[in-house]
């Protein structure tokens, strides 16, 4: 019941949750909820994981029950998730990711690794390539005055 109702405050207090696994369907969803362009959604990876971490199935079953509340929950905004993309409309997503991983690659070949912004122009994907690399309070306060909050 607690569950439940931790759940619920959570779907009133937000509008979209967005989902790790399909992080790029999350962001065209976002895009299409705040009527945004793919540069506004735009993103660098960072401290991703590169190996995966093996656990027997013991260890699975233990951080099952550990974290029932949080599999609850997943399960949940998963399944609101995969109803919003049904109402996006599977194809549709399909092709706006696939523009969006190509609008996204082409940026990330243009911007240089970090560090290396003295000789970059135009001045703006200066300005574009620092904040996607750069964790930063004020990233957040420039988003907002970009979008005029």
């Amino acid at each position: 019941e607690q569950i439940e109702s931790a759940i619920r405050y959570i779907e009133d207090q937000f509008d979209l949750i967005l989902i790790q696994e399909h992080f790029n369907e999350s962001l065209i969803i976002l895009k299409d909820l705040m009527n945004w362009d793919y540069s506004d959604i735009i993103y660098m990876p960072i401290n991703q994981r590169t190996n995966k971490v093996n656990t027997t199935d013991l260890q699975k079953e233990q951080i099952a029950e550990l974290s029932k509340a949080d599999g609850m929950m997943y399960r949940y905004f998963l399944d609101k998730f995969n109803q919003r993309v049904d109402n996006y409309g599977r194809d549709r997503m399909e092709d706006d990711v696939a523009r969006f991983v190509h609008v996204q690659d082409n940026f990330a070949r243009n911007c240089p690794p970090s560090g290396f912004f003295a000789e970059l122009e135009p001045m703006e994907l200066y300005d574009q390539c620092k904040v996607l690399q750069t964790w930063n309070p004020s990233v957040l306060k420039l988003l907002r005055f970009n979008h005029g909050e």
